[in-house]
């Protein structure tokens, strides 16, 4: 299953008029090509095979968020990555050594 979200601008001669956000969540389904014209249609074989989407609330309509605790500081994510993405850019970092000490 995959979530999507996404925001609806509505423009009215012109000028925008509104917008909306919505939440979808797909379930997709990997069925490699079985015949030269469903790999031209579809190379990837990729189809949604279930959908469910709806509005959300208007952000700032819940009231306000409990603050969050203070982050520690982080590495700034690789250009290559999208800058929402998931993951941790340090999680390939090198830890320091600890002092072994023996008795």
């Amino acid at each position: 299953m995959s979530q999507v979200k996404w925001i609806e601008t509505s423009y009215e001669r012109g000028a925008q008029a509104g917008s909306a956000h919505w939440t979808g969540i797909l379930t997709v389904a990997l069925k490699p090509p079985a015949s030269a014209e469903a790999l031209r249609r579809n190379p990837l074989g990729l189809y949604v095979d279930a959908i469910d989407w709806s509005r959300e609330l208007e952000p700032g309509v819940t009231g306000p968020a409990s603050p969050l605790p203070a982050a520690r500081a982080t590495a700034a994510p690789a250009p290559s990555l999208p800058s929402d993405t998931p993951l941790d850019p340090n999680l390939a970092q090198p830890q320091p050594r600890q002092a072994e000490t023996r008795q």
